[in-house]
């Protein structure tokens, strides 16, 4: 990491020993199935993962009500660090997308998405 890091930047392996939460990554994407339909997600979090040797932890916070909310997490998501490290990031990103295709078919009516999803038919 380089002499001055950017404002609020964590380094990965640091991000454990802190306690800090790591979001919002770029780079490429992975093709994967939601819901039988090709949908790209990025590769970072699974990358971060197997890097940092940390799992991947799903939490959703699904509204019960008026102000109350349930805040729900999912089991462990381990990245296979084999030599193959293509399969164990696009397996860990599987694992993730069953994570909330299960969350979002709880209650379908309450999820948007940021960007068209998919293409118009």
């Amino acid at each position: 990491m380089g002499q001055n890091p950017p404002p609020n930047f964590v380094h990965a392996p640091e991000a454990s020993r802190t306690r800090h939460l790591l979001g919002r990554f770029h780079g490429r994407d992975l093709d994967v199935d939601l819901f039988g339909l090709p949908f790209p997600l990025p590769a970072g979090p699974a990358t971060l993962a197997r890097t940092a040797q940390l799992a991947i932890l799903p939490a959703f916070v699904l509204r019960e009500g008026r102000r109350h909310y349930r805040l729900i997490f999912r089991p462990p998501i381990r990245v296979d660090r084999g030599r193959d490290r293509d399969a164990g990031l696009e397996k860990a990103t599987r694992a993730f997308v069953g994570d909330i295709e299960w969350a979002i078919g709880r209650e379908p009516h309450r999820w948007f998405c940021f960007r068209a999803p998919w293409p118009q038919a």
